[in-house]
């Protein structure tokens, strides 16, 4: 009987051993994730201070604001799994398709990236720890939350109406996904002394941004992405010296937004640490 008592304590120790190490039974937790998005022109820092200049595309150029919505992040595990996380829940008026006033609940991650105020770390939220092959995002608003009307949502949220800079145009345009502003030098002299903007948004210029990159989140412990934004390449098949170029609020100047556009995913790239 003392004996089958001992056999029984050592199966039941056994059975416990094995379950702690079986991956399917264990917590993983989750940790905080901060984008770091590092804004450079070319190879240099993107700085708005008006002496800071900048040749792209043959123009000396300056910047005053550049700011840009980035939404809808996913990672994607070492299993090729898609993984999304939903922030506290707003809801607000908004428009539906056909014009008609209805009530829209926000539950996605939105981040306004304001790097005309030095602001380059963004809190990203709470993941579940384990192993990551890639992280997705969309630059710009998507489908009914780019109809919501800002005016209603809290100063705190960074889909409200900004003062400073405008971020919005109306309901049936929304939201501005990337805004860059500066001047541009046109006398050759070095000097930036023409306005220049480019104002991009709606439905049909919103675009995804996939970075493949391996990282481990570990449980409780703060983790960072290092992601350069690079406003030379959003400019790239843009001459800011030419006039009919320089100004762009998406559909005044279809083929500049375009031209941007279609640069958006290459201008983004992870660093390593």
């Amino acid at each position: 009987m003392k004996y089958s008592k001992n056999l029984m304590m050592v199966a039941a120790i056994i059975i416990v051993a094995f379950a702690g190490c079986d991956s399917s039974v264990m917590e993983h937790g989750n940790a905080n994730l901060t984008l770091n998005l590092k804004p450079r022109v070319g190879g240099e820092a993107l700085s708005t201070n008006p002496d800071s200049t900048y040749d792209v595309n043959g123009a000396k150029i300056s910047f005053g604001s550049a700011r840009m919505y980035i939404s809808e992040i996913t990672l994607i595990n070492d299993e090729n799994e898609s993984i999304t996380i939903s922030n506290e829940s707003l809801t607000v008026p908004a428009k539906n398709d056909s014009d008609e006033n209805i009530s829209h609940t926000i539950q996605d991650q939105v981040i306004l990236v304001k790097h005309d105020e030095g602001i380059n770390s963004y809190d990203a939220g709470s993941w579940p720890a384990g192993d990551y092959q890639e992280i997705r995002f969309k630059v710009g608003i998507s489908g009914t939350t780019n109809r919501i009307d800002p005016s209603q949502v809290p100063a705190q949220h960074p889909l409200a109406k900004q003062a400073d800079v405008n971020n919005h145009w109306n309901w049936n345009a929304g939201y501005l996904f990337l805004r860059m502003d500066g001047l541009v030098d046109t006398d050759d002299d070095a000097v930036p002394d023409e306005k220049w903007a480019i104002h991009l948004g709606t439905p049909r210029f919103l675009r995804e941004v996939s970075l493949k990159h391996d990282f481990t989140l570990e449980n409780e412990k703060p983790a960072m992405l290092d992601i350069s934004v690079n406003y030379a390449e959003f400019l790239r098949n843009v001459d800011l010296k030419d006039p009919d170029e320089r100004i762009c609020h998406t559909m005044n100047n279809l083929p500049v937004a375009t031209a941007v556009a279609d640069q958006i995913s290459s201008s983004y790239q992870i660093e390593d640490r």
